[in-house]
């Protein structure tokens, strides 16, 4: 299995791509740049959690993912 340093690079690279996904849907939609910041960034760290958490779970117990092959067995 991966490391911890895996483990939070993954994290904060999921948080980061969410983060910019979720300020463009906001803005397209158009809300203020205030509102959006805050409230992007706490659903993309919700959700970067839930997708590392769901991860981190699958590869300690060996189960193997079709879109992930980087994380199991190694």
């Amino acid at each position: 299995m991966k490391n911890k340093a895996f483990w939070v690079r993954r994290f904060l690279w999921a948080t980061g791509m969410a983060w910019m996904f979720l300020m463009g849907v906001y803005l397209l939609r158009g809300a203020s740049v205030d509102e959006v910041l805050s409230e992007a960034f706490v659903w993309a760290l919700v959700s970067s959690a839930v997708f590392t958490g769901s991860r981190y779970y699958k590869a300690r117990r060996g189960i193997a993912c079709a879109l992930c092959k980087d994380t199991v067995g190694q």
